[in-house]
Parts: C-alpha cells; sequence; structure tokens
C-alpha cells in the first residue's frame, strides 16, 4: 500500500515537473535552439554499488567534425557556476540539464537553492534535491544531489550550495538526473 502510495507521489511529481517544463516561462532561446542540433554522446551503461540502479556515463568518444567536438569539449571543462547567473538564466540552463542531459555529463555543476527531502518508504532510500525557481517564482527546476560518503546531509527546506559531477541513473525504468559526489558549500 505504502509502495504505491510513493509511486503515485513520484509519477505525479514528475508529471508536474513535465507540465511546468512544457509551459515554462517564456520562449525557447538561441542556446536552446543550438543545442538541438548539438551531437549527442555516446553511452555506456555500468550498475551502481550503493542502490541496485543502472547509472549512465558519458564516454569520452572522438568526433570526426571538429567544431562539434569542440563544442562538445567546451561543455565539460570547468565549473558550471549557475550560483552567479541571474534567477532566469539559472532556471533556463537547469531546464537545459533536464531536456539535454547528455550535454552535461561528467561536468562540475554548482547550484543554490531550497534542499527538498523525500523517502520512498517500501524502499527506505531517501531523495534530496536542490530547487532553483526562476525570476517571478512561478515555476521551478531542481536537480537531486548525492553527497560524498561521509558528509551530512542538510534539513528540509534549507537553504544550500551545492557542488557536484552531473550525471543520470535508471531507477524502476524510470532516468533520473543527480549531481554525484556532491559537497555542500557555504
Amino acid at each position: 500500500m505504502k509502495q504505491s502510495k510513493i509511486q503515485t507521489f513520484r509519477a505525479i511529481l514528475l508529471l508536474f515537473l513535465c507540465a511546468l517544463i512544457l509551459t515554462g516561462c517564456g520562449t525557447k532561446s538561441n542556446e536552446t535552439q543550438k543545442s538541438d542540433s548539438a551531437p549527442k554522446t555516446t553511452q555506456s551503461e555500468s550498475a551502481s554499488s550503493d542502490n541496485g540502479s543502472t547509472e549512465t556515463e558519458a564516454s569520452d568518444s572522438s568526433n570526426a567534425d571538429g567544431n562539434a567536438g569542440k563544442e562538445k569539449n567546451s561543455r565539460k571543462k570547468g565549473l558550471l557556476d549557475l550560483t552567479k547567473m541571474s534567477s532566469t538564466a539559472i532556471y533556463s540552463e537547469v531546464y537545459n540539464i533536464m531536456i539535454d542531459p547528455d550535454r552535461y555529463k561528467g561536468r562540475m555543476i554548482k547550484i543554490k537553492g531550497v534542499c527538498y527531502i523525500t523517502k520512498d518508504d517500501a524502499s527506505g532510500k531517501t531523495y534530496y534535491a536542490c530547487v532553483i525557481k526562476d525570476a517571478t517564482a512561478c515555476c521551478s527546476q531542481g536537480i537531486e544531489f548525492k553527497l560524498r560518503k561521509g558528509l551530512s546531509y542538510p534539513e528540509d527546506q534549507s537553504k544550500i550550495t551545492v557542488k557536484g559531477t552531473f550525471t543520470t541513473y535508471k531507477e524502476k525504468k524510470m532516468t533520473y538526473s543527480c549531481l554525484k559526489n556532491a559537497v555542500l558549500e557555504r
């Protein structure tokens, strides 16, 4: 009974986030239009050691097109620091991450937002996410994070800044985004 409630809650949450993405707050930017034609990276799947989920990582494949390869490689270099952007730019970038996660896999990302915690009673797993609102606070996007071993998680609804390596994983036939090996910053 509890497991079906949790699955229903996750499905409703996923549908709500999809509705927010589809309705959006504005128009499609030039950066988003460029990402539509960007090459996709190849993927390999490996089993996650902690929860039996499948984690999908981008592989380092060579690209015959020099310009496309440069664009792909430039996305992988350095830290994508969303804490230094305007709230509208942050929301837009997180939207892009959710729409085309392959472009961001392996990239270090730093975000500031509010910590939301949910627990799956059936599996006993606890999920932590950093949620960011746009400038008008009408729309929000969030990214799950998993802290490095030994670090303490923040309290629910607390303001946080988190930095980690972006990846995706599959759980119960669904694909989720996550900042792995994350750290909390002050």
